[in-house]
């Protein structure tokens, strides 16, 4: 489950400040590979709500914004409402901004009231504001097949809130959360942290689903986006039945590192094969047990 720091002292932290100490420290490898010490895990919570008490970070980065609007934040892939501070090695910085929900503000902006997990680790302070409310729950990855409609068991943890000065660290793969609106104006500042162990986990969104056997995530199509565009471009590329463009879509339904995307790819390959036998085969070498799923009228 998530871990609450509430750090004492009065200790102001620059950003620059912030990262060279960070850097110096040696601990976001570890993070990064699922090596936990709370001593570490400490440290870290205090240099967040250190640098969350230096005002000049959200300021600086929203002057910077308003004097070169036109050029403002353009690499940011990011949602709107996120703001990229920092990007290291093997890390990156970024604020959050959160509003009222209203006609200029709709929730999915926000991701209000989207259950949802995350692939990486990250910690998370409040810095400006009464701050989000969110509810938590955990669950076990290895469990879950990663099918649409499938229902993953949770485990209810609490209802918390953000203000500023506590920190929060979310383990990815494990915590999920449903973010409620701020009541007002608020922001907070996030160390987001891609694993290297385990890495290339998929990342879910579900809705909740309350039963008298306990409390479930029924999984929705996620990163709908990206997986339209891929969609797209994998079922293009077997439609034209070419056979340069059938081997490089065999190829990422072979290897590509997430079983999401080698289901897709195999998906929109296999109606058009001219290798139906042997590619079903292949298939059934895949023992990712979502690849199986997800092609189950084939295999």
């Amino acid at each position: 489950m998530t871990e609450t720091y509430f750090p004492e002292g009065n200790e102001t932290l620059t950003l620059d400040q912030f990262v060279e100490r960070l850097e110096a420290s040696g601990i976001v490898p570890d993070l990064r590979a699922s090596r936990y010490t709370p001593e570490a895990m400490s440290r870290v919570a205090e240099w967040m709500a250190a640098l969350a008490r230096d005002p000049d970070v959200l300021r600086g980065l929203l002057v910077d914004g308003l004097a070169d609007f036109l050029n403002y934040q353009v690499d940011n892939d990011f949602k709107p409402s996120t703001l990229m501070l920092h990007k290291g090695d093997g890390y990156s910085l970024r604020a959050v901004l959160w509003m009222p929900p209203s006609p200029q503000h709709p929730p999915e902006i926000f991701s209000y009231y989207e259950t949802h997990d995350h692939s990486f680790d990250f910690f998370t302070v409040g810095a400006f504001g009464p701050g989000y409310r969110t509810q938590l729950y955990d669950y076990e990855y290895e469990n879950v097949r990663g099918v649409p409609g499938e229902l993953v068991p949770l485990r209810f943890q609490e209802e918390t809130g953000l203000p500023p000065g506590k920190v929060m660290y979310y383990y990815g793969s494990r915590d999920i959360h449903t973010q409620l609106p701020a009541p007002s104006i608020s922001a907070s500042i996030n160390l987001l942290l891609p694993k290297t162990y385990p890495a290339h986990r998929r990342q879910y969104e579900m809705t909740l689903e309350e039963t008298p056997e306990g409390v479930f995530g029924k999984l929705i199509a996620g990163n709908v986006d990206r997986q339209a565009q891929e969609r797209a471009l994998f079922e293009t590329a077997a439609a034209m039945g070419d056979t340069d463009l059938h081997e490089a879509l065999r190829d990422i339904a072979r290897h590509h590192d997430a079983p999401q995307v080698r289901a897709l790819a195999w998906q929109s390959l296999l109606p058009n094969s001219k290798h139906l036998a042997e590619d079903v085969g292949l298939v059934r070498d895949d023992g990712d047990p979502h690849v199986r799923a997800a092609l189950s009228q084939w295999v």
